[in-house]
């Protein structure tokens, strides 16, 4: 598998720009791994070092007797940040928690818990003020579910942060005021009774929720994979190049992203919005 590695990246252009973006993946697996998404860490360790792998567990919530709704599944693991990392973080998260609806549609999408893209200051915000407010959550579609709704909500966002290495101290400690720290506390209690009961995985979930865990340590922009900039094309390269390892395939996934973005940026490239992609040689 090392071998098909170099393999395929020895085929993108060695200009000094694109083999840091091609090596970037390989250098944070050996230097950081913490901010590799669990998938690709896992890939990395199968195919070059061995060792342990990092394991999910899948919950269900069975939605019982609704023709209504579908079954509802949350897949999680447990993949601690380097102490480093989390007090790092609390100091940029600490703050007021109070939080302001402009009207009901920004109340559920403040609601929604951000669990699957990685963890950052921005996110930690976002779910710690549901934490701190879930009192202001709503079943709009029927409100005697409130309280249930409020314990699914609290404990998927609950589980993300312990899921990072986050504890309850931590996240008191990113509340600045002192009345924030005891609805934390207090509300942890109260629906922690909720969930803790024998009938909360049959419960329906009425609202939407995330679907699994994502708990990388994201410290800059998010790339996005497939799209026609320079950037993005280095990036869905090593993407590919990683897959063709996971799977055992033929290296000539990477040629054709890159035949597919060259054609793409001849069509636009009248508009000069594009540069030319790295060069793959044979």
């Amino acid at each position: 598998s090392w071998e098909l590695f170099k393999n395929v990246t020895s085929r993108v252009k060695p200009n000094q720009k694109t083999v840091a973006k091609g090596m970037s993946i390989l250098a944070r697996f050996a230097t950081a791994p913490h901010t590799l998404p669990a998938s690709i860490l896992n890939t990395l360790k199968a195919s070059m070092v061995g060792g342990d792998q990092i394991t999910s567990k899948t919950f269900v919530l069975a939605q019982q007797d609704s023709t209504t709704y579908p079954v509802y599944a949350f897949r999680t693991h447990t993949r601690h940040l380097p102490v480093e990392c989390i007090d790092h973080l609390i100091k940029l998260c600490m703050g007021d928690r109070q939080i302001v609806f402009k009207d009901d549609k920004d109340k559920i999408r403040i609601f929604f818990p951000w669990t699957d893209s990685g963890v950052s200051a921005s996110i930690i915000k976002h779910n710690l003020n549901i934490l701190v407010n879930i009192s202001l959550a709503e079943c709009k579609v029927d409100p005697r579910e409130t309280c249930n709704l409020q314990a699914q909500l609290f404990l998927t966002t609950l589980t993300w942060f312990e899921s990072a290495g986050f504890t309850m101290e931590h996240l008191k400690q990113m509340c600045s005021l002192t009345r924030d720290k005891e609805k934390l506390a207090k509300q942890r209690i109260e629906l922690r009774a909720v969930w803790e009961k024998d009938n909360f995985a049959q419960m329906l979930v009425y609202q939407s929720l995330p679907v699994y865990v994502d708990v990388r340590f994201c410290s800059g922009k998010d790339v996005p994979l497939f799209q026609s900039s320079e950037e993005s094309i280095a990036v869905t390269i090593q993407w590919l190049a990683m897959l063709t390892i996971q799977y055992s395939c033929t290296p000539n996934a990477p040629q054709e992203f890159y035949e597919f973005a060259a054609k793409k940026n001849n069509q636009d490239g009248s508009r000069g919005l594009l540069k030319k992609p790295a060069q793959i040689v044979s």
